[in-house]
């Protein structure tokens, strides 16, 4: 079992791939992490099959697949309704692996973990990262909060947009998490990192590049005053892949035959019907007159143009959610003007004629991945499809799929298809689209339920998009060097037991990723075995956003591109 002093330092980085840190680490722009790769190792670590955020660190997190863990996206649809809601790092149903060296007994200082929310009962340190919510409700324990947002100002998000604000937001983490490593007992430390994702999505190299260099360097300065055969452990949740085409799900679906739009006249009808809704709400909840002129005549632009994606994004662009009053960002932003609604559903598919639609694309972006929901009949509120054609419908998909041509005639453009129950497994399958598919790599989905034009299946919106090649750095300690690339192409899922082991925790049997013992020194293997407990990793799901919260993310998201 673990000795006391064993320590690993865990940094996670969001986005950062491994074809790209291997052609930077060749041109000389990262000496420090050149130095890790030669103490130590590099390998591919392969993302989830749905390569979005929320997924695939929650899938590193607790060694688990998405149905066993219950992260599906972004967002999930309410069940029996078409309405869509924001997931939240509490619907987590699985305990992190710093949560299973707590029921051990081995101690942790975690700063910036991305996709997690506080837990009353954890007994380490936990300062919030990205996708948390609210800072002040995120520190651990909470008379950390004034070190935390005071001394240091501290702060989740970090906005990259320009160098100047990376390196003041990388060096503002680097130093609370050298103090509170200073001050607080540990076995794990963990620091985390958005800035590689945000740096790939402003579609910048030279920014981006820059970037990592400046990780690098502060990262040399972190390390400089840690012990010198700490063993380190840096890992991503995914890759980044540019892209200059993107396969629009929904125009697919409309031209054969399984998607139907409403009629000019309906659509036109729901969408005056919203403008009128949402300036009668706006009426009630600002203060003067200019007010209400103003952001009635924005909410009115900006709900008659969501069919004219250029001109949408410059209204975005012109009138950011920052630059509004909270009081008129869910009406001006949100769209949720139906009585009963809560803040924070989401109705994207108003333009869709659901009672003749067999089948619509899921809301979450992921890649070149996108996934396919079947109207089914007695789930869905106006659902077409009967059990018994319910496979023969998903099979005429798949059908489908496959004769897709690539534009540039290289083949199919579909590469794999899954139904859902090929991929996952557990208690949240349902929560997952019924059909996933995987395009030609040179290509995006692109997932919206407006604009939808059967002519026009390929959209120009160049863009860099996520991609499943994520990295994994070994060095140091307990790590072997020179490491030979492993047959299996490690997977996120092995994370959370890997580290488990370099700690030498006892690993639930319900976890479902393998140790990755290629990476660690013979000697270190020969004298600690692998140690299975019965315990079981499951965990009880907590609250989930405030409705400010939700208004957080759901800028962050359109910002980001996830959601329209």
């Amino acid at each position: 079992m673990n000795l006391s002093g064993d320590k690993l330092l865990v940094i996670g980085l969001d986005g950062a791939g491994y074809p790209y840190l291997k052609e930077a680490l060749a041109g000389g722009h990262l000496p420090v992490l050149a130095r890790l790769v030669a103490k130590g190792s590099m390998a591919q670590l392969e993302s989830t099959e749905i390569v979005l955020t929320p997924v695939a660190w929650s899938t590193s997190y607790t060694g688990k697949n998405p149905a066993a863990h219950g992260i599906c996206g972004f967002t999930r649809r309410k069940p029996g309704t078409y309405r869509w809601g924001y997931v939240s790092p509490s619907d987590r149903a699985s305990k992190e692996y710093w949560r299973v060296l707590d029921d051990q007994g081995l101690q942790s200082v975690l700063v910036g973990p991305i996709f997690c929310r506080k837990q009353e009962e954890f007994g380490g340190v936990y300062v919030g990262g990205e996708y948390c919510g609210e800072l002040a409700n995120n520190v651990h324990p909470v008379s950390l909060l004034d070190l935390v947002a005071g001394r240091f100002n501290y702060q989740p998000v970090s906005p990259c947009s320009n160098l100047e604000e990376v390196e003041l937001f990388i060096q503002r983490k680097f130093a609370l998490a050298r103090q509170l490593l200073v001050d607080h007992p540990w076995n794990l430390g963990f620091v985390g990192f958005m800035e590689p994702d945000l740096l790939h999505h402003t579609n910048d190299p030279q920014f981006a590049l820059e970037g990592y260099r400046i990780f690098d360097r502060l990262l040399g300065e972190f390390l400089a005053g840690l012990p010198e055969d700490l063993p380190v452990l840096l890992y991503s949740d995914h890759g980044h892949r540019t892209c200059a085409q993107a396969f629009h799900v929904n125009s697919w679906l409309c031209a054969e035959g399984f998607l139907a739009k409403k009629k000019g006249s309906e659509a036109l009808a729901q969408r005056w019907r919203e403008v009128k809704e949402g300036i009668s709400q706006l009426a009630n909840k600002l203060d003067s007159p200019f007010e209400r002129v103003f952001f009635s005549a924005l909410f009115a632009g900006r709900a008659l143009v969501r069919s004219l994606p250029s001109l949408h994004r410059a209204l975005l662009t012109l009138f950011p959610n920052a630059g509004l009053p909270d009081k008129a960002r869910p009406v001006v932003f949100g769209e949720q003007f139906n009585v009963g609604v809560q803040l924070g559903d989401l109705e994207p598919g108003v333009l869709l004629d659901y009672g003749r639609t067999k089948a619509y694309a899921d809301l979450n972006r992921g890649g070149n991945i996108a996934g396919i929901c079947i109207n089914r009949r007695g789930r869905d509120p106006q659902g077409v499809v009967a059990d018994e054609e319910y496979e023969s419908v998903r099979e005429q998909i798949c059908m489908a799929l496959r004769q897709i041509p690539e534009p540039q005639d290289r083949g199919p453009l579909v590469k794999r298809i899954w139904r859902r129950e090929e991929l996952f497994s557990g208690k949240f399958v349902e929560d997952f689209p019924d059909l996933l598919f995987e395009i030609d790599e040179r290509y995006y989905t692109y997932i919206s339920e407006d604009n939808v034009d059967p002519r026009r299946l390929f959209v120009d919106l160049r863009d860099s998009q996520h991609a499943r090649e994520g990295v994994m750095i070994c060095s140091g300690g307990c790590f072997a060097q020179d490491t030979p690339v492993p047959q299996a192409v490690p997977g996120l899922i092995d994370v959370a037991p890997t580290i488990l082991y370099a700690l030498g925790a006892a690993i639930p049997t319900d976890l479902e990723g393998r140790v990755l013992t290629e990476l660690f020194d013979p000697v270190h293997l020969a004298a600690h075995p692998v140690y299975w407990s019965e315990a079981s990793s499951l965990a009880d799901q907590g609250a989930g956003y405030s409705p400010h919260e939700e208004q957080l993310i759901a800028a962050r998201l359109r910002g980001l591109g996830y959601i329209e």
